[in-house]
């Protein structure tokens, strides 16, 4: 099924929206909408945006699985990119990192604590790939 959409955001956030599928009050199936720049979800929709659990990929290979909210990543769930290999699981408010997470670096490099508004803030621990450590405070980093 091929969603018609005239803009549409890096989020993957429609803008404005036209055809059939907009009259719609609720989209359970597993049947993927493709927009036309590439991106592709699968899962629940209501009213007209993504609304509880999906799988959002980007054109550019870069997914996001987990819970949506008004059409944002709002909730538990896994941002993958697909160009770094990097992987953050955790909570997502606005389609941002915070809250509680853990963001895994191909490199070996894992980080575990607190996010705020994309950014680590707070308690967290930082382990680097060669065994090294951090334990503590965190400050918009």
């Amino acid at each position: 099924m091929m969603l018609s959409v005239e803009t549409e955001n890096s989020l993957g956030q429609m803008a404005t929206s036209t055809g059939e599928n907009l009259k719609m009050t609720s989209w359970t199936e597993k049947e993927p909408l493709t927009w036309p720049s590439g991106n592709v979800y699968t899962g629940s929709f209501s009213k007209s945006v993504k609304n509880g659990n999906g799988v959002y990929t980007w054109a550019n290979g870069n997914k996001y699985e987990g819970t949506f909210s008004e059409d944002v990543m709002h909730g538990n769930g896994t941002f993958f990119w697909v160009e770094t290999g990097n992987k953050y699981e955790g909570t997502f408010e606005k389609s941002q990192m915070s809250g509680k997470g853990k963001y895994t670096c191909k490199t070996g490099d894992v980080y575990e604590g607190d996010y705020i508004n994309g950014v680590r803030h707070g308690q967290g621990k930082y382990v680097w790939a060669n065994g090294d450590k951090y334990v503590g405070e965190f400050s918009d980093d």
